[in-house]
């Protein structure tokens, strides 16, 4: 069996902080004695014989998940970006280490500051305190590929009015409510905050980056549009209590006794 460790680029107390939330066995990051770099280990890569796939896998099956768990726990970022780099190490069984090194685009991690999580009527919810811990249930829903793709989505930062409405969608459909009214009777979200999350598709309130290229003449607007700031923590909100649904779906208890 052959360990891999990958190369992480960025500020230090952003690598620091996403080290602090490390989840063995499926990802560690710290810091390497020998040299200072930071690195990702995973006992996922286990078997992987080539470079290119292990930090493949680690691109499109790990970063997803780690990007929308840091904006999960921490909504508003402060800091700067982590970066895979192109470097990686493996060590055979026979302790012998080879270096590689891929030349690829880099993927990024976001990371952020703090959590709050708000029920539909803007009722603060406590939420789980040491475990599970929001980055813990993501990486234990990590196999999912439709939790990978909303996480995926929430945690970019350019066109977001269709990230996030994407999010939105998978979500709704996920949960078949098939109506914006059920998510209202899950208690994920008032009927006032979905219709005016309605928003992000009108280029009145939105601009350029709305989701459509013309206002609905026929449709009237909504009473309070969401902003950039307030559609993300009404997104927020909805994908951890998506996540929170989807974790006790595994059997899993949300008591931390």
């Amino acid at each position: 069996m052959t360990d891999w460790e990958v190369e992480l680029l960025g500020h230090e107390l952003d690598v620091e902080n996403l080290g602090s939330l490390s989840q063995p066995p499926v990802w560690t990051v710290r810091k390497r004695e020998k040299d200072g770099r930071y690195i990702l280990t995973s006992a996922e890569f286990a078997g992987m014989s080539d470079a290119v796939a292990v930090r493949d896998y680690a691109h499109k099956s790990l970063l997803p998940v780690l990007n929308g768990a840091l904006r999960l726990q921490y909504p508003w970022s402060l800091m700067g970006r982590i970066e895979i780099g192109t470097g990686l190490e493996s060590e055979d069984q026979q302790g012998s280490r080879t270096g590689h090194r891929v030349i690829e685009q880099t993927a990024s991690i976001s990371v952020t500051e703090e959590i709050t999580i708000t029920d539909g009527s803007g009722n603060i919810i406590a939420a789980p305190a040491q475990s599970p811990s929001i980055v813990g249930m993501c990486t234990a829903l990590g196999h999912d590929p439709t939790v990978r793709t909303a996480l995926g989505h929430f945690s970019r930062g350019g066109q977001w009015t269709v990230d996030l409405y994407k999010v939105f969608e998978i979500i709704r459909d996920d949960a078949k409510t098939g109506a914006n009214k059920s998510l209202d009777a899950l208690g994920w979200a008032t009927l006032d905050e979905l219709d005016n999350f309605r928003s992000v598709h009108d280029p009145h309130v939105t601009g350029d980056l709305a989701r459509h290229g013309v206002h609905d003449h026929q449709r009237k607007p909504p009473a309070n549009p969401m902003d950039e700031n307030t559609a993300r923590a009404f997104i927020h909100n909805l994908l951890l209590n998506w996540i929170l649904y989807r974790y006790q779906q595994l059997g899993h208890s949300l008591s931390t006794t």
